[in-house]
């Protein structure tokens, strides 16, 4: 008996959607420069570390549209030593059930989701912010792979063989994740298979499935989360995770998440850990590359979500990543 497959309603093709919401020559000037400062900034060229910040996933554009302003506010008296781009995840992938995102949100119809969300990232874009996603289904990346500065494959995907073909086809600097109990050898082979040239099925600008010869992403690097029972932010898995790499023949330098993991479920404890990687690059550590912070308007979550609380993750409130962003980049400007 065969299997009957529910078809639910066609997708614009990539080319259609860029079609009607085009970026702007302005944009891709900007957006060109950001990829090449965040390449800088993984291949320690200049003295700036990134600063990826920003909502655990979005579920309300204007509220991304506030945080992104708030951001842009605060960036010029940080440009010197930070250099700061916005978390805006539209697709969460889940152990089990949860919310996946503002792109699997059923109040709209999924040509209105594809939508609203390159609108958003096209917004925060001519707000002057840089933007950072999780590139959780291949085959959406085409949608909005030109505005996106800086790539994330999660600590879910890492493993897979297609999200680092995929990786490998991408014009921005990617990172992968640890998985989630803490493995960071599968991260670091993600990086060196996507380093390298592969043939990848996806679709083109017309929506059709295509053979596609990657040319090797240069620019991938690991992303230390923690895992479910440790965490690694600290100087001894730092240097371990640093030999490793170098035994690879793969640049020591990556970006680390002060969240999951390494805050140990308690997200106000990402203060600690920001604290911590800030004293490491203070006292020369020239590995780390970065760190990543979840926050949002308010701090905490709540379900359902409300404008200012995430839905996923919990995250540091506003004036708290405020602080300690500027307490940080005093520190640093303080040893230059």
């Amino acid at each position: 008996m065969s299997r009957i497959y529910n078809f639910t309603q066609a997708l614009p093709t990539p080319k259609e959607l860029k079609s009607a919401l085009p970026t702007g020559d302005l944009s891709k000037k900007c957006i060109v420069s950001w990829r090449e400062q965040t390449t800088d900034i993984i291949a320690k060229r200049g003295q700036r570390v990134a600063i990826i910040v920003g909502p655990c996933s979005i579920h309300d554009a204007n509220a991304a549209k506030e945080y992104a302003r708030k951001l842009k506010d605060v960036i010029p008296d940080l440009s010197s030593h930070f250099f700061v781009v916005m978390r805006v995840y539209l697709e969460k992938a889940r152990t089990r059930l949860g919310w996946k995102g503002f792109l699997y949100d059923n109040r709209y119809a999924i040509d209105e989701r594809l939508a609203m969300a390159r609108k958003l990232f096209l917004e925060i874009t001519d707000i002057g912010i840089p933007i950072a996603t999780e590139f959780l289904d291949p085959m959406l990346a085409p949608y909005f792979s030109d505005i996106i500065t800086w790539g994330v494959v999660g600590a879910r995907t890492t493993s897979s063989q297609i999200h680092r073909h995929m990786a490998s086809n991408m014009p921005m600097p990617i990172g992968f994740k640890n998985t989630t109990d803490g493995n960071t050898r599968i991260a670091i082979n993600a990086v060196a298979s996507s380093q390298h040239s592969h043939p990848l099925i996806s679709i083109d600008e017309s929506g059709r499935p295509s053979l596609f010869q990657s040319q090797g992403n240069p620019n991938t690097h690991i992303i230390l989360r923690g895992g479910e029972t440790s965490t690694n932010y600290d100087k001894d898995s730092i240097a371990k995770t640093v030999e490793i790499l170098k035994d690879e023949n793969l640049t020591p330098r990556f970006i680390i998440d002060c969240s999951h993991g390494n805050c140990e479920g308690n997200y106000m404890k990402q203060k600690d850990v920001f604290t911590d990687l800030i004293d490491q690059i203070h006292n020369d550590n020239v590995n780390i590359a970065g760190m990543m912070i979840e926050s949002n308007l308010e701090g905490g979550r709540h379900e359902p979500p409300t404008y200012k609380q995430s839905i996923t993750d919990p995250c540091l409130g506003w004036d708290d990543t405020k602080k300690i962003l500027f307490d940080g980049h005093k520190k640093l400007a303080g040893s230059s």
